[in-house]
């Protein structure tokens, strides 16, 4: 459930987290879960992460990410 009043809006959130260098270059995202459902809700944000095939798993009450690498085509 996305909490109102907060100062972002779920697409802003989603945008921000996903727009990072770390993110940008392959690197390992996380992000608690608690924040997750709090300033996107986690059906967005999985929305978000299917598309773009990124690995994702849960771990000790956080949701990892990182980028699947592009595969050569040899």
């Amino acid at each position: 459930m996305v909490k109102p009043g907060s100062a972002l809006s779920p697409d802003i959130w989603l945008r921000d987290i996903f727009a990072c260098k770390a993110v940008q270059s392959g690197q390992l995202l996380r992000r608690k879960i608690r924040d997750i459902e709090r300033y996107a809700g986690m059906d967005a944000f999985l929305a978000e992460v299917r598309p773009v095939d990124f690995r994702r798993f849960r771990t000790a009450g956080r949701w990892s990410c990182c980028a699947t690498p592009p595969r050569s085509a040899d």
